[in-house]
């Protein structure tokens, strides 16, 4: 099963699947300086999450069905259909030459369309994540080089964000949207071909064994000593079915702090995300280059904190160390980011946001997985914390939208995400403080 198992295409088809989407991001402020308005903005971003939210549910459920193959099949289908529907939409921009030069022009209903299918292209990192987390078992691999991998795959995601606004400031003299939509269906077509060649020979993550036992297997008692703790109250299920068997262990305690934990996080990060691009036009440029740069570095600064520094980090400090660390730091520089006009503090403050954000993924997702690993329904898991993510992406835009835009000098979006952080961080420490004689605590 492993020998079959390539850790660099891997890395590659999470790389194409953001570079997919992320090379059109440089023009959403014109779009939104000329076209459309930013409570229809807000609303956007939120019918896309709301839509990636039942597609995190169907992929998880077919990944433990089916195998991990047939779930990332799946979700790059849905991402060559999305590419598709770009193309020949023009992804509803359009280059028109007039007196005043060159500008977008849209339609409203066609934005609204490819914001809703989208929401399908972003989730297949995560299938990935999930694939590499199960093929690399405690028997054939130690925990130190899953993680990793974990992490090298996870900042090939950065790399992907910060490439493609790039590619496409370097494109855009050249070619028309429409062509750079072109270019991203061969992308796809491409990523399609790196998921069957990488892991067409995985038969991994069949459906649930009918008895499942008390506790994990021999396989997973060798993570560590406390990792085998967090799993020791294993919910007895036998004879059920997969989804008996996921329900019960979605009631563990631990599970549910975790998810909880990541629901406002991630309420935190959509939070700002959902509004950094109206600050920048508001406070900054609206130029799609300029832009493009600056979402560059955002993904730059991620990469290489999720595949250099936090794995080290992770080497000396432990989980929940490292997890106060990310929200810590996190909500500091977006509260900064609220409340100032140079671009330079910007810079700064997402040096150390990139840092914090990779810092939260890193841990949360090694408990997900960690624990999806030891009952077999990784798939499932990683699913409900894509549920729980996008849920938090299809309400945070539409709160943000019943704000005003700023008040006392302090920009809204960034305010609020703040909130969810230092919330999350209340909660972290209550959880580890209440839980740490406990078999359900955060440590390794």
């Amino acid at each position: 099963m492993t020998e079959h198992f390539k850790p660099g295409l891997s890395y590659a088809i999470v790389l194409l699947d953001v570079l997919v989407y992320s090379i059109y991001i440089p023009y959403f402020p014109v779009i939104l300086g000329n076209y459309v308005s930013d409570s229809q903005w807000l609303r956007m971003q939120s019918l896309a999450n709301l839509v990636a939210v039942v597609f995190a549910v169907v992929t998880g459920a077919v990944y433990d069905r089916f195998g991990g193959f047939a779930g990332l099949v799946l979700s790059q289908m849905c991402c060559l259909v999305t590419s598709l529907m770009l193309w020949y939409g023009s992804i509803a921009l359009s280059i028109k030459s007039n007196n005043r030069g060159s500008e977008m022009v849209m339609e409203i209903d066609w934005v609204y369309i490819c914001y809703l299918v989208s929401g399908f292209v972003l989730r297949k990192s995560n299938r990935t994540y999930a694939v590499i987390s199960s093929i690399m078992t405690d028997k054939t691999h130690n925990v130190s080089l899953r993680e990793r991998r974990l992490s090298s795959a996870a900042g090939m995601f950065g790399i992907g964000f910060a490439l493609g606004p790039a590619l496409a400031g370097v494109l855009s003299d050249a070619f028309t949207v429409n062509e750079m939509f072109k270019f991203g269906f061969a992308l796809a077509c491409l990523n399609m071909a790196l998921n069957v060649n990488t892991f067409k020979g995985a038969s991994i993550l069949r459906a649930v064994p009918k008895a499942v036992k008390n506790t994990p297997d021999q396989r997973t008692r060798k993570v560590s000593t406390e990792a085998n703790e967090t799993t020791k109250s294993s919910v007895q299920v036998e004879g059920s079915s997969l989804p008996a068997h996921v329900s019960k262990i979605m009631l563990h305690p631990d599970l549910i702090l975790i998810l909880i934990i990541h629901g406002l996080t991630s309420f935190g990060q959509f939070c700002y995300i959902s509004t950094v691009t109206l600050l920048i036009r508001d406070r900054f440029f609206t130029d799609p280059n300029h832009f493009g740069r600056l979402l560059s570095y955002f993904g730059i600064t991620f990469s290489v904190s999720m595949w250099i520094i936090v794995p080290r980090l992770g080497s000396f400090f432990s989980e929940i160390s490292l997890l106060i660390f990310g929200l810590i730091i996190t909500a500091l520089m977006r509260l900064i980011n609220s409340c100032h006009n140079s671009l330079l503090l910007f810079y700064v403050a997402h040096t150390f946001i990139g840092l914090g954000t990779a810092s939260i993924s890193f841990v949360i997702t090694n408990i997900v997985t960690r624990k999806g690993r030891a009952y077999e329904v990784t798939g499932s898991l990683v699913g409900a914390k894509d549920v729980v993510q996008r849920v938090s992406g299809f309400v945070s835009p539409l709160l943000v939208s019943t704000l005003p835009t700023s008040f006392g000098g302090y920009y809204t979006g960034p305010v609020v995400a703040s909130f969810f952080y230092f919330a999350s961080l209340v909660l972290v420490i209550i959880y580890n403080s209440s839980f740490s004689t406990a078999s359900c605590k955060l440590k390794r």
